[in-house]
């Protein structure tokens, strides 16, 4: 019976982290989350993970989403990407599988260029190669647990400070996510190419006119930004000047092929 990771990515770091466990374990099923959750979601599988990066320091809305819809006895584990802390992310999902009485056994956290336009700048290419580096290490010790059926929790590891973000920030911060999008806008350098539209988990951005709009059910994901290819896309002001990033492993055909 065949292995099922069930992912959500907006940058393609999370994808890359998804299709390296993938590679390792063998005879595993790569899932979109969002996709996964516009049909029955099937858990018939010898083990289950689940592959997300970290917003605010906790679960992404749709993921969250994901998470209170399955049920199941299989082994679980999941790992959270991040730029700088994974606060109580881990946590935070294992409170919510075991209300439908699913026991997390393992967690890992792994650190990846972090892409939140609005806050940070794109680290440089060299910057990235260290850190694509640690995460292929990594994910070989990741492997040898679960492929071990072993009970781990990489939790207690998370430093204090970001417990304290996930309970100050996260509850704040994922409401506002959702409306996020009015900050968009596009400039005069839009192909009216679609790729926004296509790369938006939510399906929350329409094309009028051959141009996007966005329409309040925002993941915050920026994908819409990163992947546009002429940069005509921006996030207020705060996106001005700034280097766009895409995991340079991952194509923008992956992104899309569950539009």
């Amino acid at each position: 019976m065949k292995n099922k990771i069930f992912y959500f990515s907006g940058s393609g770091n999370s994808l890359k982290v998804a299709k390296d466990i993938s590679s390792k374990l063998g005879n595993t099923e790569l899932i979109f989350i969002p996709k996964a959750l516009r049909e029955e979601i099937d858990l018939e599988c010898e083990k289950i993970g689940i592959v997300f990066p970290v917003y605010a320091w906790g679960v992404p809305r749709i993921v969250v989403d994901f998470l209170e819809k399955i049920k199941t006895n299989k082994y679980v584990f999941t790992i959270i990407t991040y730029g700088d802390s994974g606060g109580r992310t881990i946590n935070q999902v294992s409170n919510i599988l075991k209300k439908n009485g699913i026991k997390l056994n393992a967690a890992f956290g792994i650190t990846m260029p972090d892409n939140y336009i609005p806050m940070f700048n794109t680290i440089s290419e060299e910057k990235q190669k260290e850190i694509f580096k640690a995460e292929e290490e990594k994910i070989k010790r990741i492997c040898s647990i679960i492929k071990n059926n072993e009970d781990y929790n990489e939790e207690e590891k998370s430093p204090l400070i970001g417990s304290i973000l996930s309970k100050a920030v996260y509850p704040i911060a994922i409401k506002h996510f959702k409306k996020c999008d009015k900050n968009f806008w596009v400039n005069e350098k839009c192909l009216k190419c679609s790729i926004c539209h296509m790369v938006c988990p939510r399906k929350n951005i329409i094309m009028k006119e051959g141009k996007p709009t966005w329409n309040g059910d925002c993941e915050a994901c920026m994908a819409c930004i990163h992947w546009c290819p002429p940069k005509a896309i921006e996030y207020g002001k705060k996106s001005k000047d700034k280097k766009r990033y895409t995991n340079p492993y991952i194509k923008l055909e992956e992104m899309i092929e569950n539009y």
